[in-house]
């Protein structure tokens, strides 16, 4: 018999079994022992069950509970305002506090209100105690430091403002911890 040599662009017949059998045969693996078999391997045409088509009771749907409030209440926050208020007072009564009581006026600084884009001054602070816009010590802070950074900021160093400003800034962080340790130690335990 005569040796027949292979085209080489012709694939062997027994690649061509192997590949046959690879598309057609899906692989399978191994399926886990259960002593319950599926309901496919029973033969049956019973669905698979998902979250949408579950069989347990459907309920109506309820009104989601309200988380607890962490808003103040009326008297709570009227507490405070009077309680921010004397700080706010304290601040207010500083020897320099004068220059921060009202906004500042267009012809005392022309430039101001573009070089200062959020302007802030101690009668806008009480009045935002007083429309609740402020209602922690946080928001207090914050619009005091506003201030005083204002002041920082437009003023050069070593000008008056710019000293009663900084020196006003660390008077005030001082009321303000104050503040804080006694809203603290106030506040109702929980038993």
């Amino acid at each position: 018999m005569a040796d027949v040599m292979p085209d080489p662009k012709r694939p062997r017949q027994e690649d061509t079994e192997m590949q046959d059998a690879s598309t057609t045969a899906p692989t399978q693996s191994p399926e886990p022992s259960t002593s319950h078999p599926t309901p496919a391997a029973r033969g049956s045409a019973a669905p698979t069950l998902t979250p949408s088509t579950s069989t347990s009771a459907v309920l109506p749907p309820t009104a989601p509970t309200p988380a607890p409030s962490t808003q103040p209440t009326a008297a709570t926050n009227k507490k405070f305002q009077n309680v921010i208020s004397m700080v706010h007072q304290q601040i207010y009564q500083h020897r320099g506090g004068n220059i921060f009581h009202n906004p500042i006026k267009k012809s005392e600084a022309p430039d101001y209100y573009e070089i200062v884009r959020r302007p802030m001054d101690l009668k806008t602070v009480k009045s935002r105690i007083k429309d609740g816009v402020i209602s922690s010590a946080d928001h207090f802070k914050r619009d005091v430091f506003l201030m005083f950074a204002n002041a920082i900021m437009y003023n050069r160093p070593g000008t008056s403002v710019n000293d009663i400003a900084a020196e006003m800034m660390i008077e005030s962080e001082r009321h303000i911890a104050d503040f804080r340790a006694a809203e603290e130690f106030n506040k109702p335990t929980r038993g």
